[in-house]
């Protein structure tokens, strides 16, 4: 997680991403790290302008990771920024004002 973590604070976006696939891959039964590692996952995905795959990501944090109420705490502002900096150029995206 944290090789991720550090690939995505340097912008190595991509490279933060790949860490995280093999993270869910080859780490499966550790899911605090898992969760952790997919809200970074949308985070990259944000940043590398997939503003899609970010929201997806983050929504099924949200929703299967309940039992790591701080992770889905961080899913849900991260979701909540990214559907406000979203809707200032797409007036679809709603944004639960």
């Amino acid at each position: 997680y944290y090789d991720a973590y550090f690939k995505h604070k340097a912008g190595n976006h991509q490279a933060s991403n790949d860490v995280v696939q093999r993270l869910a891959k080859d780490y499966s039964g550790y899911k605090l790290y898992g969760a952790k590692g997919l809200v970074l996952m949308a985070k990259n995905f944000y940043a590398l302008g997939d503003a899609y795959q970010a929201t997806y990501i983050l929504e099924n944090v949200i929703k299967n990771f309940t039992q790591f109420p701080d992770v889905v705490q961080e899913a849900k502002q991260e979701l909540a920024r990214i559907k406000a900096q979203e809707a200032k150029t797409n007036a679809s995206v709603e944004t639960n004002n």
